[in-house]
């Protein structure tokens, strides 16, 4: 939906992706409550996606190294899950809940694994806080009036 490569950290480029018109008029309003609760409001949302895992796959273990996940915040918001998905963060095992909002430590070892018979579906963003993002990156409220 919206996506950053982070080349030229921290003055990078947002886009809008394929899936943007399809699923925003869902995915700002729920981006601006989990910001709004949580975290210092006029950052920007520099990723938001959904993330599908087929019944059998597995992320293995691993960091993520780019500097904008050293300054973002990511959300995970089950949308779909089942009993025999696990997502490892750090060598612990985690049930994420459908309809929760979990920010995720992306610094740490993390992986999922889904042994169930159904897929999982994982609406995921990246928050970058106001204070540590270049003020020429579209900001999330304008991505809000798309």
């Amino acid at each position: 939906m919206i996506f950053t490569s982070g080349d030229g950290w921290p003055d990078i480029k947002v886009t809008r992706e394929a899936g943007w018109d399809l699923l925003h008029e869902a995915a700002v309003p729920l981006m601006m409550e989990v910001i709004s609760q949580h975290y210092p409001v006029g950052g920007t949302i520099i990723r938001a996606m959904a993330a599908k895992l087929l019944p059998g796959e597995v992320i293995t273990p691993h960091r993520d190294a780019h500097p904008s996940f050293h300054n973002s915040h990511r959300i995970h918001i089950p949308i779909k899950t089942n009993a025999r998905v696990r997502f490892m963060i750090d060598g612990q095992p985690h049930k994420l809940e459908i309809g929760k909002a979990y920010e995720i430590n992306n610094q740490k070892t993390h992986s999922v694994m889904n042994k169930g018979k159904e897929e999982r579906i994982n609406f995921i963003f990246d928050y970058v806080p106001p204070d540590l993002i270049a003020p020429e990156t579209l900001t999330s409220q304008e991505q809000a009036k798309a």
